[in-house]
């Protein structure tokens, strides 16, 4: 008996083996395969150690860009202060750019991903030999299928912000303890932090 999802197989097997009691002896896939069992939360594990890695690799990227953003138009940041903008602004403007860039990141990379998601959707990647014999054995389809759930986008849009956020925290303390008179200077002087 095959299920439209795995969330449902505990409350299937639970109710079958309610209804047919010693009737019947109820196994779900994780005991009529243990072995598969062990590989898919092994790979399950590798896929999540992977994932980290590129949070880890999105983020020094989201910082390197946001701290060089800040770094670089400080001389900018410092005539706005002295014509009379406030710090709070000045945040807020930082902020609303980083916005974008990570709005627009997102965009394209949905926008780059779905015709390569769309063709594997369609054509998924198909599994040979004793893993494929295996997988037969289980009942399963020796297949690799792609599963395209908008919650999946939506997960990876609110990680890659919630990286921004974390990003944002050093260049805006910096920011916020911006030097005037040596963010007007700029040049070696614009580096250094105190209190205008």
């Amino acid at each position: 008996m095959h299920t439209d999802s795995l969330e449902h197989v505990a409350a299937v097997e639970t109710k079958l083996k309610s209804h047919y009691q010693d009737q019947l002896r109820v196994k779900d896939w994780q005991d009529l395969s243990p072995e598969m069992a062990q590989q898919i939360a092994m790979d399950r594990a590798g896929g999540i150690f992977l994932i980290y890695i590129l949070y880890g690799i999105v983020g020094f990227g989201l910082f390197a860009t946001v701290m060089m953003m800040t770094l670089e138009r400080q001389r900018e940041f410092g005539v706005m202060l002295a014509t009379g903008m406030v710090r709070s602004q000045l945040l807020g403007l930082l902020f609303i750019e980083s916005a974008f860039i990570c709005l627009l990141g997102i965009v394209i990379g949905t926008l780059l991903s779905m015709p390569v998601l769309g063709y594997f959707f369609l054509n998924p990647i198909e599994i040979t030999g004793d893993a494929a014999q295996m997988m037969l054995e289980a009942g399963f389809e020796p297949i690799l299928p792609v599963h395209l759930d908008p919650s999946l986008f939506m997960t990876q849009a609110v990680a890659v912000t919630f990286i921004l956020l974390l990003c944002l925290v050093y260049p805006s303390w910096r920011l916020y303890r911006l030097n005037l008179v040596s963010a007007l200077k700029g040049g070696s002087h614009a580096h250094q932090i105190g209190v205008a």
